[in-house]
């Protein structure tokens, strides 16, 4: 391969240890510029993937936290219908004398709920709707 000339201007002080290090390795002073430009230009080169690497691996976590946001909002919705479950059960549930007749009206109680539970948690527009309502009836139990 051709090589071009170029001209540099190197301080004295530079010049001279560049040629008591290019006469110990047994070298030209143009071999260690020369290798020295190449060392220069691949450090930049991995410097520039890694901040390639460094925004993408940021968007990845931003992702995730919004990720996990979702997540929290699901368990609070969880939560949320957990609580009404109980409520239910403690409110609403007359004593149980007959363990037979409890155990028929309990499936059949057990299987509306989760009825009405599918239907409401179709998708997270829903959810946020159910659990909107699910605050409006907790805030009214409170009042």
């Amino acid at each position: 391969m051709k090589k071009e000339h170029t001209s540099i201007r190197l301080d004295p002080a530079v010049l001279a240890r560049l040629k008591d290090m290019a006469q110990e390795r047994s070298t030209t002073a143009t071999a260690l510029i020369d290798l020295a430009i190449e060392r220069f230009l691949a450090h930049e080169t991995v410097v520039g993937e890694l901040r390639g690497m460094e925004q993408r691996l940021a968007a990845t976590i931003v992702r995730g936290l919004g990720e996990t946001a979702r997540v929290g909002d699901d368990v609070q919705l969880v939560i949320a219908q957990v609580d009404q479950l109980i409520r239910f059960m403690f409110q609403v549930t007359p004593e149980v004398f007959d363990k037979d007749a409890a155990a028929i009206v309990g499936s059949r109680r057990y299987a509306g709920f989760l009825e009405s539970f599918a239907k409401e948690f179709v998708s997270r527009k829903r959810r946020a709707g159910f659990a909107a309502k699910v605050e409006d009836a907790m805030a009214g139990d409170s009042n």
